[in-house]
């Protein structure tokens, strides 16, 4: 396979089209420095010559089901399967906000109608709903590593964003390049440029207590430490964290811009500091290329999923939509050069279970977000007649890593795909094209 896919130009995108879905339902009939094991410590500006988005990768650990998410509106797509698969979970599909003829977001996601726009000329928004792991592995553990990974099967032992930092080209040790908050993520394991943050204001040398009066002292005897040798790789190691730790302690974090607010209390909270931190960080300058976090907000839902209203799986969706609305707005236009991709492991069982919950599936839905997005609904919908369900879920009709490929070549300007994502099969078929070119318009 070639570095890139050369014919994958992003001259068509694959939004879900009615044609494509009539034509689908007549053939069915109807704090540290550094976390261990997670990479050392380098760190690289390369802000006055790259052309690359910055990427922020939130992985929905848990689970999360995504036919609640972008639900059918109609009998066409499947609403009337969905209505008897799930009698007190389902969404009604009157109250979904229209994304399309087809399908609509579930309401208690609002807030993110103000990153999809009118849905054409100013969408940053593209979903896709019947994407996952390609494979039919339903294990927490063992799918997130995968996809974290960047794989189907198998183990490499490195992240998916970690190879992508090192195929990319970045100058000199003046920034820094890839972050892990609030604590380490796979994806960025093996990188020679992460580091891993519980937060920017608690980012210290390990073992000492404050960085306050004391951390000139600190690091004044660090250097002294390790100007013995310039030339020994545990010195230059060092140097960096000192570069990195004066990056952030003498960075000026700005507070959220163009009047965003984050959630300061409920499920929203953690994830709403770690992305205001991220957005001060982009805004400042600092050298920032890759950030990997989580929003395990509880998607695990075998029981106690509720209702459309007021039940878990709908708070959970509230905040995370919400937290996304107010870093779009926030970032404002530094929004142009952020790329943000949201995925999780696997989605839930079409059918709800005897605790008015749902249990391990396949397909879920997937999030682009950014300035260089084509918004849309995309993929090819299985849909949800008894033949079309794989084994009572949803079945995976996009390989989450077409996705990623897109976001890669078009919009992190990725060195070597093939050594970026191992073992993918790199075709023009599988692209979506949801990702404009740097530098063009869509």
């Amino acid at each position: 396979m070639s570095s890139t896919c050369s014919t994958c130009a992003p001259t068509e995108h694959k939004r879900i089209s009615r044609r494509a879905i009539l034509k689908g339902a007549g053939a069915v009939g109807t704090v540290a420095v550094a976390t261990p094991g997670f990479g050392t410590l380098a760190f690289a500006s390369n802000n006055a010559t790259r052309v690359g988005d910055v990427v922020v990768n939130i992985f929905l650990r848990g689970g999360m089901d995504g036919l609640s998410v972008v639900g059918p509106r109609n009998e066409v797509t499947g609403a009337n399967f969905l209505a008897a698969a799930r009698p007190t979970l389902a969404v009604d599909p009157a109250s979904l906000l229209p994304l399309s003829a087809d399908f609509g977001l579930h309401p208690a996601m609002a807030p993110l109608m103000s990153v999809w726009g009118d849905g054409v000329t100013n969408n940053r928004l593209a979903l896709i709903p019947a994407a996952g792991f390609p494979s039919g592995d339903r294990s927490h553990f063992s799918v997130q590593r995968k996809m974290d990974e960047g794989l189907d099967n198998g183990a490499v032992g490195s992240g998916w964003l970690a190879r992508h930092l090192d195929n990319t080209v970045s100058p000199g040790p003046d920034g820094l390049r890839a972050i892990s908050l609030p604590n380490g993520q796979r994806s960025l394991s093996g990188s020679g440029v992460a580091v891993t943050l519980r937060s920017t204001d608690s980012f210290r040398v390990d073992g000492f207590r404050n960085n306050g009066d004391s951390g000139a002292m600190v690091r004044a005897a660090l250097q002294d430490l390790h100007a013995v040798d310039a030339d020994r790789v545990v010195n230059t190691r060092a140097q960096e964290a000192l570069n990195a730790l004066d990056i952030v302690n003498n960075t000026t974090l700005s507070t959220p811009a163009n009047g965003a607010m984050y959630p300061s209390g409920g499920r929203g909270r953690n994830l709403g500091r770690v992305l205001a931190e991220v957005a001060a960080l982009v805004r400042a300058d600092s050298g920032l290329e890759a950030v990997a976090t989580d929003a395990n907000l509880g998607w695990d839902l075998h029981n106690n999923f509720g209702n459309q209203v007021d039940g878990r799986q709908a708070q959970n969706l509230g905040a995370l939509a919400e937290v996304l609305a107010a870093f779009a707005q926030d970032l404002g236009p530094d929004m142009d050069r952020v790329t943000v991709v949201l995925m999780t492991e696997f989605g839930r069982t079409f059918r709800e279970n005897g605790g008015a919950g749902v249990d391990h599936g396949r397909a879920s839905t997937m999030f682009v977000m950014g300035g260089g997005i084509r918004g849309g609904v995309y993929g090819d919908w299985p849909g949800l007649a008894p033949e079309n369900i794989d084994r009572n879920a949803l079945r995976v009709t996009v390989d989450y890593r077409s996705v990623l490929a897109d976001v890669l070549q078009h919009r992190l300007a990725t060195g070597n795909m093939g050594a970026v994502l191992p073992g993918y099969a790199d075709t023009p078929d599988k692209r979506l094209n949801l990702a404009l070119p740097i530098g063009s318009s869509a």
